[in-house]
């Protein structure tokens, strides 16, 4: 009889450490799963925040470009009105007085 109440006691706790560990387990697989969501969901926006980087970056050099090229335009066009070089003892006529 002792020994039988023994027995019953110890595949009862057995039984509860069973559970326990199951229910850690589970509660293990939850989390990781939780885990893997916000890693998913911060994954995501860092690429988005990645792509806006590149299209900011593109509209930087663009904009760069674009006012290199107006200087370089602006630049071209003061030199074609700079009047001649003249030689020593040569005078340059302003357009008015050409004809």
């Amino acid at each position: 009889m002792y020994q039988k109440k023994v027995k019953d006691t110890l595949l009862s706790i057995e039984k509860d450490q069973k559970q326990q560990i199951e229910l850690d387990k589970k509660n293990k697989e939850q989390l990781i799963s939780t885990i893997k969501k916000k890693e998913r969901k911060y994954k995501r926006e860092i690429q988005n925040k990645i792509n806006a980087e590149k299209r900011i970056a593109e509209k930087i050099d663009k904009i760069i470009k674009d006012e290199i090229a107006k200087a370089n335009r602006l630049a071209n066009a003061k030199l074609k009105n700079k009047p001649k070089t003249t030689k020593k003892n040569e005078f340059v006529l302003s357009p008015k007085l050409r004809l």
